[in-house]
């Protein structure tokens, strides 16, 4: 997860609609110009049972797997500032992860005007 985007839109939240709406859309537009890497990356989960573990653990370490530990903290932060409600950032951030992948492994953006409470 790159930090300028999470920077960009999640550091100081002004407007509390178009913010998070900003941060999905230029994530997706990120994940979208890299799809040879999050192929790659998809394939490597897929063979993660077939990946010696000193090779799978710093890779797992660096990558995808911890890009919500990386968005919790702007996350918890915005919760302290009662923009959002939520008692667990790390989970909430781990949903957000996902709401950004289509069923079949490409990443896209789904506005469906629902708020999450976490």
């Amino acid at each position: 997860m790159n930090p300028k985007i999470m920077d960009r839109h999640l550091r100081k939240i002004v407007d509390l609609e178009q913010d998070p709406i900003g941060f999905s859309l230029d994530r997706v537009a990120a994940v979208t110009a890299f799809s040879d890497h999050f192929a790659l990356v998809g394939a490597i989960e897929t063979e993660a049972a077939h990946i010696p573990p000193p090779i799978l653990k710093p890779w797992i370490a660096a990558g995808p797997q911890t890009g919500h530990l990386r968005l919790a903290p702007y996350l918890r932060r915005n919760a302290d500032r009662d923009l959002l409600r939520t008692d667990n950032a790390e989970s909430v951030a781990a949903h957000l992860t996902l709401g950004v992948r289509a069923p079949d492994g490409r990443h896209e953006c789904r506005a469906e005007g629902r708020r999450s409470t976490g």
